[in-house]
């Protein structure tokens, strides 16, 4: 019998949304002026006015994320909520949170088509933390995002312990922002260190370090060596090409690539709608591609055919099927 081919994912595409009394979506009007905020959004396919100002943006959000994926190569999309900051007393840190994407609203999305995933999140040191991890894994949630800079974790303490071990036994992978964060870091980026994750590998969480940890620019912290060491070190970790198309990452993923051992510890993830620099990356895809591929109208395809480009293999496509909860 002719094997069926395996589904392939996308584990990294964020979606957002600021009706904060209906869905509990919110966006701090500080940030929507922000660069990279405008992009994101504009790449969601909102065209005018500010974030916060748009009263359907969350319609208009859904409506698009399935026109953009109706096309795609790609079979599996696991859209991702963000929760909002605490403090280690367990209380919303409203002061401090700057985006808010309800796993509600991401649930819900997620229902409106058999080719999007629901990827949760919540702060570990909320006081009903576990009771909202029932919850999502009664709603099939197939990863818990974090993003420990935005939203004041750090993932040694104490106070994720009951959390790592809910994690582990509903089989709940941990996708957690690894490395320096460009646009919400409202606390320090040494909440990003990779090494911080340690303990929910150990307690038996199977944790992908979104983009392996990379750096953007050459005068940050280098964390990328720490990832390829744990990578090798620990079974269930792993990590994701998300927010790779920057030729500081490219470099590192060529160098990933290279590496047996470390190829097969990489899941395909596009971190959509994050910024790309097609144009800027000509000296790696060379002239002519880059200028083939900058003009590739989906975003989704745009970031896949980059990636194969670059020479990332088909399991890094697959694996996430034997990885997340589904």
């Amino acid at each position: 019998m002719k094997e069926e081919p395996k589904l392939t994912y996308d584990i990294h595409v964020h979606v957002a949304g600021n009706n904060y009394d209906e869905w509990g979506n919110y966006v701090k009007p500080k940030i929507s002026n922000r660069f990279l905020i405008k992009h994101f959004i504009k790449k969601l396919g909102i065209k005018a006015g500010k974030i916060e100002g748009i009263s359907d943006l969350e319609k208009q959000i859904a409506d698009n994320m399935k026109s953009l994926i109706s096309g795609c190569k790609i079979d599996r999309f696991t859209l991702l909520a963000i929760d909002a900051a605490h403090k280690e007393n367990g209380e919303i840190d409203m002061e401090r949170s700057q985006l808010i994407v309800s796993n509600r609203f991401v649930s819900s999305l997620a229902k409106t088509s058999n080719r999007l995933l629901f990827g949760g999140s919540i702060h570990p040191y909320r006081k009903d933390a576990l009771d909202e991890l029932e919850q999502a894994a009664k709603d099939k949630v197939c990863l818990i995002k974090w993003l420990p800079s935005a939203q004041n974790i750090n993932p040694s303490s104490k106070l994720c312990y009951d959390f790592y071990e809910a994690l582990a036994h509903y089989k709940i992978p941990l996708l957690c922002h690894t490395g320096n964060e460009h646009i919400l870091g409202a606390f320090s980026n040494k909440l990003n260190d990779p090494v911080l994750l340690k303990t929910a590998l150990e307690m038996g969480v199977t944790v992908i370090a979104a983009h392996c940890s990379t750096k953007m620019y050459l005068y940050e912290t280098d964390y990328f060596t720490k990832w390829k060491r744990m990578a090798l070190e620990y079974e269930n970790f792993y990590g994701d090409t998300g927010a790779f198309i920057i030729p500081t990452r490219m470099i590192s993923l060529k160098s990933i690539l290279k590496d047996d051992r470390l190829k097969n510890k990489v899941l395909y993830g596009s971190d959509f709608p994050t910024l790309n620099m097609i144009r800027s990356s000509f000296w790696i895809l060379g002239l002519k591609k880059a200028s083939m591929l900058h003009n590739i109208k989906n975003p989704l395809d745009q970031y896949l055919e980059v990636m194969m480009h670059l020479g990332l293999t088909s399991n890094s496509l697959t694996k996430a099927g034997s990885i997340l909860r589904i």
